[in-house]
């Protein structure tokens, strides 16, 4: 597995004290030959989705998992939109970059960070024109301010759009949808032409945070797999307190931060 030095954020969780959310994917099974969003997380995860079930907080949950964790699956989307409080040693990697109506993709894009809504920083650059593989994991440096809001972006160099995480950046529309993985032992990104993730050797998990996937939609056809990112030992909410989750009630998500110094596992 390649490495790289990125960096870290945020905290926390919620439960059920909040009324879930849920952005609905549109085009369930992908546009052209695309696999839709529950294929791509069946295939990268091993717990079995179907596309027309991804629209609801909890879905993709199940006892995968290292020991009796369960994995909570899709996030409420009013918890996902922005981060806080630096850590430190958090991965990111590219799973699938769609578009194109093409099996594995071949949408370029960006992938970056914010800190109170300033400036994109960007982390790595993904897609066929660049030489980042898919499963290639980015790990380390650290933190962001703990004052910081961070915001995470991807840039689809084809058509232009801008995806932050935060709904209020993209005129209301919420242009990414989470899952919590955490407990997952390995990510199967072979199953598109990338590199295994084993999840079990990256960084310890911090108290409160977890292991995600991030779905963005950088088009127009509301398929949520333009670009699909890990996002490891990172936390998410507005100050919301850790609260330890059964199964499928709300969770934990994200931080990050600039690259650094590349390694080859």
């Amino acid at each position: 597995m390649r490495s790289v030095l990125a960096m870290a954020a945020i905290v926390a969780v919620a439960g059920g004290a909040q009324a879930a959310s849920i952005t609905n994917v549109v085009t369930m099974n992908g546009a052209g030959s695309e696999p839709g969003v529950g294929q791509i997380y069946s295939a990268l995860t091993g717990i079995s989705l179907a596309n027309n079930a991804v629209n609801q907080v909890g879905a993709g949950s199940g006892s995968v998992g290292i020991g009796t964790n369960t994995i909570a699956g899709r996030v409420s989307d009013d918890l996902d939109g922005v981060w806080f409080d630096g850590t430190i040693d958090v991965g990111f990697a590219a799973l699938y970059w769609g578009n194109a109506n093409q099996a594995q993709g071949s949408a370029n894009h960006s992938f970056g960070v914010t800190q109170d809504n300033g400036a994109v920083s960007t982390l790595f650059n993904a897609g066929p024109s660049h030489a980042t593989t898919l499963g290639d994991v980015f790990t380390g440096l650290g933190p962001f301010p703990t004052t910081s809001e961070l915001r995470f972006v991807a840039q689809n160099a084809a058509s232009g759009v801008t995806a932050n995480s935060d709904a209020d950046n993209n005129a209301g529309r919420d242009r990414m949808i989470t899952f919590d993985i955490t407990g997952l032992e390995t990510l199967n990104v072979s199953a598109f032409g990338g590199i295994d993730i084993d999840l079990t050797a990256l960084p310890a998990l911090g108290e409160g945070k977890g292991t995600f996937l991030l779905f963005f939609e950088t088009g127009s056809d509301n398929d949520f797999q333009d670009l699909v990112v890990l996002a490891h030992n990172v936390g998410f909410g507005r100050n919301v307190p850790i609260i330890p989750l059964p199964s499928a009630a709300g969770l934990g998500f994200l931080g990050l931060a600039g690259l650094a110094a590349r390694r080859r596992r």
